[in-house]
């Protein structure tokens, strides 16, 4: 594919792909490697890091390691590591119009500034990475200026330790169009005429989906990372230093909050449930079906207690007490009808009236199944497998 082209990678390199997924540049890149050097993929979407590590699976790459993760969190392991780092980013996918008729449908026009500033991101997360002398590639299958041309001569301006490789005419790079640096705002940029070496692949003069491509060299003289982003390290830092909830104190704070109310715990969004609302599904506590609330309950059945908050406990005017298997509960309406029917003059025995109801054990005469040792007597609802 063409954005793996140009960053000519070689056996033995340490290669990252920052978006990875699906795994077709990934898998481009390892047959590069021969199976030397090491190719980190990166994907931030967990369902298409499903397919990315099929992919790579599939072709035997075995010096591949699959990561999904947010690539800010992967600057204190990864710092100016990488020889070679290609970002495809994600774009407007002007590119695909041709390929995709719902996309071009589904496009609207806040998208360019919308994905330039997630690229904007991405770029200045990847160049942290790369380590001096290194090759970074930048690909978008977008025609926009705004995140081509104008994001890597913005990309210039702010790290002037990297310079432009030209990234058309080479072996297999048979008609790529130069950049266009005229698409740019005049006096916006102050090395806007170096992105003339970035590439644009036309869709109507080559077979393929309209593509930009920018190489750029790491030249050295970079400096230091804490002078980079202070204000980002800071951030990170207290993230970092803030200790995280404790179990019981995020279960406080969803037990206290109001019914759709946002909260925050840990550092996630969640909305909480309403205030005193039972974790147990069905009808109230005082009796009725109760459905099961977690998957390590025994499946027929289940414990029912008075109080409404998980975890605080029982009443202790009303103790915890065993729901009825579903089958006993037909085994006591049974011998309910039966009870009736032998004061009518009539009825059956309750192992037959029990053959009437739900398959099962056959319950046998003379046993109390409303009770059981140790345990006060049957009462209310069953609970729902």
């Amino acid at each position: 594919m063409a954005p793996a082209e140009p960053l000519e990678v070689r056996p033995g390199d340490r290669v990252l792909d920052l978006c990875a997924a699906p795994g077709g540049k990934t898998t481009q890149l390892a047959a590069k490697l021969r199976g030397e050097g090491l190719i980190v993929a990166n994907d931030v979407h967990p369902d298409r890091v499903k397919a990315l590590v099929k992919n790579i699976e599939l072709c035997g790459v075995r010096n591949a390691v699959v990561l999904n993760e947010d690539p800010e969190k992967l600057l204190p392991a990864f710092e100016a590591f990488f020889d070679k780092i290609l970002v495809d980013a994600p774009c407007s996918g002007e590119g695909m119009f041709r390929k995709e008729e719902e996309m071009a449908k589904a496009w609207r026009p806040d998208w360019p500034e919308r994905y330039a500033a997630m690229q904007r991101v991405l770029l200045r997360q990847a160049a942290r990475m790369l380590k001096p002398g290194g090759t970074l590639v930048y690909s978008t299958c977008t025609f926009s200026p705004e995140e081509n041309e104008a994001m890597i001569a913005a990309f210039l301006d702010a790290h002037p330790w990297f310079d432009v490789v030209p990234a058309s005419g080479g072996a297999g790079r048979e008609g790529w169009a130069p950049g266009r640096p005229d698409w740019l705002e005049a006096g916006d940029y102050a090395r806007g005429e170096e992105t003339a070496g970035t590439a644009r692949l036309w869709p109507h003069r080559l077979q393929g989906e309209g593509h930009y491509a920018a190489v750029l060299r790491h030249r050295g003289g970079a400096p230091a990372a804490e002078a980079q982003a202070p204000a980002a390290r800071e951030r990170d830092a207290a993230v970092r230093a803030e200790p995280r909830p404790r179990r019981a104190e995020r279960l406080a704070r969803r037990g206290s909050g109001a019914a759709g109310t946002a909260g925050r715990a840990g550092g996630r969004r969640y909305r909480g449930p309403a205030r005193g609302a039972s974790p147990l599904r069905g009808r109230a506590a005082g009796g009725g079906a109760v459905r099961r609330r977690r998957a390590g309950m025994p499946r027929r059945a289940c414990v029912r207690r008075a109080a409404g908050v998980a975890g605080a406990g029982p009443d202790p005017g009303h103790p915890a007490r065993l729901v009825p298997r579903r089958r006993e509960q037909t085994a006591l309406r049974a011998l309910a009808r039966a009870g009736s029917g032998a004061a009518r003059g009539g009825g059956a025995s309750p192992r037959e009236l029990h053959g009437r109801g739900s398959p099962g054990r056959a319950v046998p005469e003379g046993r109390d199944i409303g009770t059981r040792p140790g345990r006060p007597a049957h009462r209310g609802g069953g609970c729902a497998s």
